[in-house]
């Protein structure tokens, strides 16, 4: 028999607070919850809208995303302690985390010690950023609408760059060529610290992937990289086709389903078409495995698919990806020539790297560093200096050393293979009845509280992935140029894409069966579709990053862990309630100490030095630049570079100097070179640097009438450590040689002459051969009788070095 009584409505947790904590806390909880995902949603359509790239750790670009990662992590774990929540994380897993850390801390301090050392504390401010945003993302998207979200959210982010790869082809780069052509020096000016000369390597390449080059890169620094997150988005695409083709066989929601029909088919052909033209072979064999790891997922569980659906969609899917071959196909084999070379040069790159790591395994040779330490274990016959080793495995083992590597490789691999947990422990306090917990109140009380939270967390991811994704936009548009128009011509139709296509996103991760006895079975079916999903497309990533891209760049790394994060059981367990009174805020303590003391070590030295630099570098005077310089360096002691801006600007004072004040002028210079040298060795561009000042100032002695031939030596000197760091350099070597001729040390030069020719001659790249590289000769030998179509201090070196071998020949004829 029917009831009458009015069914209460339940309140959760979040609405309705017990007696302890006080009432006044938890919506306090709740806004700190709220910000927590707001934060999230911006900083995850930042990092798509400024992906940065390797070099981002180099140049210390990627501090600003790392301080709000940290921020994050505060929010996520101050959030949790407050709601009286604590997660659940074992004795040994916390002694794993603190030996990991405080051996990567050593590693890096010992990094430093012949690199500049803020480079590997950049590196290191890095790896905390990414594993915040790994711990936040497992505590936010523990829910079926927050998961939804962030699959709306990377959605929007890979269709939007998908049309920005798209607008670049027909629109952006025919008018880039159009302008270069035009005036190149005027394009190449515009360019921050492009340095350039006419017929130089540098040049090459820069008009070589300009002009030839028709792969689309978005916002990405590489094309590999935006094919790769493009990758794990045709995972998703393929998941969606899949719910969609349900829903259109099914009666029900046929008519209701035609709007979403045509958004998929457009974000199938917008992502697929600029997916295939990045021409990325490491894409397509991404592509294959997160395919098939999802079909093979699908299979083993079970799910309530359609096989006939199935069939067609494994179907289609070939057909598309045959279609595509074929396309690629119709310049008569090219691609596949262009594979085995790029598969050719990574071979080479990995080669190196171990190389590299058979010296640096223990203690690696810290994050940002990789590319000062390339050159030196180069092949000669390899294509080019390379800023990572094209493989994330290698990436992170020489890099961060091998403990740690091996530590990070095994925390991924646990993220595909590990199981889901069924069992969910509630937060709140349970009621009891007549002592005894109670059963079900219990599990109703953990339902409804996952669901508020859940509710909360998505809303804000949302409303931070909109709003805050725009001022992202903005602030990037003033800052660092990027072209708003676009942006809004790509955007805002991926977002509206996304919009309609959020049912169907939704049923991926929840269930619309309103039975309320289904409703467990329903969150399991789906909770294990989302697991599957975000590990397929995980896997499409990382097998990618087997042979492209950079995990480093915030544009991949943030997509992965959180669709990791998603494909992980761990991110659906909640919290259990501590017995302790001060055990709730023990999840506070690591992220607020380092959120503190990479503000103390990092963000306040760093964005300090930074300021006074920039000002040193538009200084119109060389004592105010010299004065700036000083001050840089006293903000932050740690960065060598202030110290070789001074080196710079004494040189470049030196050469002012008068006949009185010269020699000691020129040995202050030295004197500081000598210092920045001791700091950060490795790098053969310092030595070589430091050899072009010095040969400037032999020059500058020459015309005083003064002996040049000290500070000849001393650019020697200098050149030399530059090939022991970088021995296949032919540039270099002609360099040396030319330079030991003016010094009239005629044997060594022959020797390096040879040495350059044989390097010139066995390499198959152009701009390699010593026909496309530039000599510095501030200083000229004095029987120099070629007329000179260049003027100096920059020559072409096959002028140069043809009469320094018929000035050899002579020699060697005269002394026989």
């Amino acid at each position: 028999m029917a009831s009458n009584k009015k069914k209460e409505r339940y309140v959760t947790p979040l609405e309705q607070p017990r007696a302890s904590p006080p009432a006044r806390t938890l919506p306090f909880a709740a806004r700190l919850w709220g910000s927590a995902a707001f934060l999230s949603g911006t900083l995850l359509i930042g990092s798509m809208l400024s992906p940065l790239d390797s070099t981002s750790v180099f140049d210390g670009s990627a501090i600003g995303q790392n301080l709000f990662w940290l921020l994050l992590a505060c929010l996520v774990a101050v959030a949790s302690a407050v709601s009286g929540w604590s997660y659940r994380f074992s004795g040994r897993a916390w002694l794993a985390v603190a030996a990991c850390l405080i051996w990567f801390a050593i590693s890096t301090m010992l990094a430093g010690r012949e690199n500049n050392p803020r480079v590997a504390w950049y590196g290191f401010w890095q790896v905390m950023a990414l594993a915040s945003c790994a711990f936040s993302s497992r505590i936010l998207l523990s829910g079926p609408r927050a998961q939804a979200v962030v699959l709306q959210l990377l959605l929007v982010g890979s269709l939007a760059l998908a049309l920005h790869g798209l607008y670049q082809v027909q629109v952006e780069f025919p008018q880039d060529k159009a302008r270069y052509r035009a005036d190149p020096e005027a394009v190449l000016a515009s360019i921050p610290g492009m340095e350039a000369p006419p017929g130089s390597p540098m040049r090459m390449q820069f008009e070589d992937r300009l002009l030839n080059s028709a792969e689309p890169y978005a916002t990405f620094a590489l094309t590999n990289s935006l094919a790769t997150l493009l990758s794990a988005a045709c995972v998703v695409l393929f998941a969606l086709a899949m719910v969609g083709l349900q829903r259109v066989t099914s009666h029900e929601h046929a008519r209701g389903s035609l709007v979403q029909v045509g958004a998929l088919v457009f974000a199938i052909a917008s992502i697929g078409l600029c997916w295939l033209l990045t021409r990325s072979n490491a894409a397509y064999v991404g592509l294959l495995f997160g395919g098939g790891c999802y079909c093979l997922m699908a299979t083993r569980a079970k799910w309530s698919v359609h096989w006939k659906l199935l069939r067609v969609a494994i179907a289609s899917g070939v057909v598309v990806l045959l279609s595509g071959f074929f396309f690629l196909m119709r310049d008569g084999g090219q691609l596949m020539s262009q594979a085995r070379k790029s598969l050719g040069y990574r071979f080479e790159y990995w080669y190196s790297t171990c190389l590299m790591l058979k010296d640096h395994w223990l203690l690696g040779v810290g994050l940002g560093n990789f590319q000062s330490y390339y050159p030196k274990y180069k092949l000669p016959l390899a294509s080019e200096t390379i800023a990572d080793p094209h493989n994330w495995m290698l990436d992170l083992l020489v890099n961060l050393s091998v403990p740690i590597g091996l530590a990070i490789l095994i925390w991924v691999i646990r993220q595909f293979v590990s199981q889901p947990r069924r069992r969910v422990v509630d937060i709140s306090a349970p009621e009891e009845v007549g002592g005894r917990e109670n059963a079900s109140s219990l599990s109703r009380r953990t339902t409804s509280t996952r669901e508020a939270l859940d509710a909360v967390v998505a809303r804000y991811l949302t409303l931070g992935g909109a709003a805050g994704g725009t001022v992202c936009a903005v602030l990037l548009g003033l800052l660092s140029g990027l072209n708003l128009l676009t942006v809004a011509l790509t955007w805002l139709p991926a977002g509206l894409i996304a919009y309609l296509l959020a049912p169907w996103i939704r049923t991926l991760t929840s269930s619309d069966d309103s039975q309320e006895t289904l409703r467990s079975q329903a969150n399991v079916r789906t909770s294990e579709s989302v697991r599957s999903l975000g590990k397929s497309a995980a896997m499409a990533m990382v097998v990618c990053l087997l042979a492209s891209g950079s995990w480093q760049a915030s544009g991949i790394s943030v997509p992965l862990l959180m669709l990791l994060v998603l494909g992980s059981p761990a991110s659906l367990v909640a919290a259990e309630r501590t017995g302790s009174r001060y055990g709730k805020w023990a999840v506070c303590l690591l992220p607020a100490v380092g959120l503190i003391c990479f503000v103390v070590q990092c963000w306040r030295p760093v964005t300090s030095s930074w300021s006074w630099m920039q000002q040193a570098a538009v200084a119109t005077t060389p004592e105010r630049q010299l004065q700036l310089a000083e001050v840089a360096l006293a903000a932050d002691p740690l960065d060598s570079e202030p110290v070789g801006w001074i080196a710079q600007f004494l040189a470049a004072d030196a050469e002012h100097a008068d006949r009185a004040t010269f020699p000691l002028a020129a040995q202050k210079s030295i004197d500081q070179f000598d210092r920045w040298l001791a700091i950060d060795s490795t790098k053969s561009l310092n030595w070589e640097l430091a050899a072009r000042h010095v040969l400037g100032l032999a020059a500058k002695a020459q015309n005083l009438g003064l002996d040049a031939g000290p500070l000849l030596d001393q650019s020697l000197d200098y050149y030399q450590e530059a090939i022991l760091r970088y021995p296949t350099h032919a540039g270099l070597r002609a360099q040396q040689a030319v330079t030991l001729f003016m010094a009239g040390r005629y044997p060594e030069a022959g020797r390096e002459l040879a040495s350059a020719r044989q390097l010139s001659d066995n390499t198959p790249h152009l701009d390699k051969k010593l026909q496309s590289q530039l000599l510095w000769l501030p200083l000229l030998p004095n029987d120099y009788q070629l007329q000179l179509d260049d003027a100096p201090p920059w020559l072409n070196a096959e002028p140069v070095l043809g009469w320094l071998r018929k000035q050899l020949d002579g020699m060697s004829t005269f002394s026989n």
